[in-house]
């Protein structure tokens, strides 16, 4: 889905995580040299991804879509950086 909407050439480095877990962001951005404030992450759950990306102290996008349109945000999971609907909205906020 990500290179079918045409954000490839605006990212130095885009790793797909099919483990949510904070190790695995971390090890990414380790991989790629990046700290948390030059990492955006993006996801369709809150409980699940904007959760830990807030944890991280990234920026998150949360794609409001799908199965998962409905997992709101709460006080557990905090809110998303940014609510999008579709990946190349990501474009209007970077």
């Amino acid at each position: 889905e990500i290179e079918l909407s045409g954000l490839t050439p605006y990212f130095k480095e885009i790793y797909v995580c099919q483990e949510k877990a904070p190790e695995m962001y971390k090890e990414c951005m380790d991989k790629s040299g990046s700290d948390s404030k030059s990492t955006i992450i993006i996801g369709d759950r809150t409980i699940r991804d904007v959760k830990i990306v807030n944890e991280l102290g990234c920026r998150s996008f949360w794609i409001r879509k799908g199965e998962y349109a409905n997992e709101l945000p709460s006080k557990e999971t905090g809110k998303p950086t940014y609510t999008i609907k579709n990946l190349k909205d990501i474009l209007r906020v970077l």
